[in-house]
């Protein structure tokens, strides 16, 4: 066996084994991804007809951006507010289903805002939700579409009762569980004089139907 042919088969070999490295990679890099983004992954892959690296070019964009966002945490107080607000969309529900759908709409607006996640652009909102809360994103995302339908159409009522079930979901995972006491302890005096902080809650329920279609 010649010099030369050796020197071929190992110049081939190292190829062979740099593309294999390659893939491997990219493979482990899409693994790693699937398992971050769960069902966000594959919708991101079906909103890009199957082209992976277009979704992985998404997705890891998502990340670099919002990953190290700072998730403020809710107050008891707020986390009491929030619940209430979201019991009584639940009992509107039974009388106007679409109604509901729009307040509880509302509410997730308010609390993505409140946790520290974008107030806008909608679609940069969402990107920063998938980081966070990837399971139930679609939910929010789904109901908001449905609320703010600009194509002429209703949403029937059973298809707003799903809706409002998965965004039950979301609603619950973006709460979380309720602070305790030492999580409340504040400055009092400096609470009340910054009224940009106090959220007018007794007016959420009359404002909702007046949203637009960015929160």
């Amino acid at each position: 066996m010649s010099t030369g042919f050796l020197i071929i088969l190992l110049v081939v070999v190292v190829l062979i084994a740099g593309l294999l490295a390659v893939k491997f990679r990219a493979g482990a890099g899409a693994s790693g991804l699937r398992r971050r983004f769960g069902p966000e992954y594959e919708r991101t892959v079906a909103q890009y007809d199957g082209d992976t690296k277009a979704a992985k070019k998404d997705l890891d964009g998502r990340l670099h951006r919002h990953s190290d966002l700072k998730i403020h945490p809710l107050t008891a107080e707020a986390y009491d507010q929030y619940t209430a607000e979201w019991s009584y969309a639940q009992e509107e529900f039974v009388d106007d289903p679409a109604k509901a759908a729009t307040h509880a709409d509302g509410i997730l607006g308010e609390l993505v805002r409140q946790r520290g996640f974008p107030a806008d652009p909608f679609r940069e909102q969402l990107a920063a939700l998938s980081v966070h809360h990837p399971q139930h994103v679609d939910s929010y995302r789904r109901l908001h579409a449905a609320v703010h339908c600009t194509d002429g159409g209703r949403a029937r009522t059973e298809e707003l009762r799903d809706l409002f079930v998965h965004a039950r979901a979301f609603y619950d995972d973006l709460v979380g569980d309720r602070p305790g006491d030492a999580d409340t302890h504040h400055d009092t005096n400096a609470h009340h004089s910054d009224e940009s902080e106090r959220r007018p809650w007794g007016t959420l329920r009359h404002r909702d139907t007046s949203r637009g279609s960015t929160p």
